[in-house]
């Protein structure tokens, strides 16, 4: 089961992953995986570490760091810092306690993620030659740049396959 949650998720979604059996569901083999996605907003931190404390050891990790509200163009997206993440005590527990994966996914050209979503596709559509997608994103030049961009995160999560797909 995947769950796209929202950064504020309510009480109500925090009283429904309670009811799931985790202990039950594990002696059939059945596991968790939270994938937390940070920005450089605080709240992303902050909304992470809140479900990691309710969460805590009966789930697995995968931090993915989001660049794409980075003034990161031009350096090493490993660079990057996301200070509510990297700096602070609670954060630095969290990794120590849990040893999450973690990937980078570095920020999209603004313009290809506009196009992107005012048309409501995806880069496997733009690949695909979907009917839907814009002049903007038609030609081979950038075409490949979001196939460069595609299969670099694809084997970011490749490297956790084993997390992911057990």
């Amino acid at each position: 089961m995947i769950c796209d949650l929202k950064a504020g998720v309510k009480n109500s979604m925090l009283q429904f992953v309670a009811d799931i059996p985790f202990d039950g569901l594990a002696e059939l083999d059945i596991r968790f995986v939270f994938v937390g996605v940070l920005t450089s907003s605080p709240d992303s931190v902050t909304s992470f570490l809140r479900w990691v404390d309710f969460l805590g050891k009966r789930v697995k990790y995968l931090v993915v760091r989001n660049l794409k509200d980075s003034d990161a163009a031009g350096l090493d997206p490993r660079s990057v810092e996301f200070p509510e993440y990297d700096a602070t005590i609670q954060s630095a527990e969290f990794r120590r306690r849990y040893r999450p994966a973690e990937i980078i996914m570095p920020g999209l050209d603004p313009e290809y993620q506009a196009e992107l979503e005012r048309c409501n596709l995806t880069i496997r559509d733009v690949l695909a030659k979907h009917p839907n997608t814009p002049l903007a994103l038609s030609s081979l030049i950038v075409r490949s740049k979001l196939r460069n961009y595609q299969t670099a995160l694809y084997g970011q999560l490749e490297a956790h396959k084993r997390l992911l797909l057990p």
